[in-house]
């Protein structure tokens, strides 16, 4: 089922888990948001744009690189931000 927002909680531990996240992201990114249909979206002015955000150690490791490498992440929060 599609979704307008998706929320990848990561873990840095293992090279492999961090490959599946930025695999599981370009997944994502490319897909339908469930207003696509209607051409309407949640956000208004960003039709039919999904909200992605990398939050977990993975984020708080790699912080802005995640946006060069991702632009389709909107999100990036690590562990230390939670409180922000």
């Amino acid at each position: 089922k599609a979704a307008d927002i998706v929320l990848f909680n990561t873990c840095s531990v293992r090279q492999h888990a961090e490959d599946k996240v930025w695999s599981q992201i370009g997944k994502y990114g490319k897909a339908p948001t469930r207003f696509a249909d209607a051409n309407l979206s949640s956000r208004g002015d960003y039709p039919n744009k999904k909200i992605i955000g990398v939050i977990g150690c993975m984020a708080q490791n790699y912080k802005d690189e995640i946006f060069k490498r991702a632009p389709v992440v909107d999100i990036v929060c690590g562990p230390s931000n939670i409180d922000n």
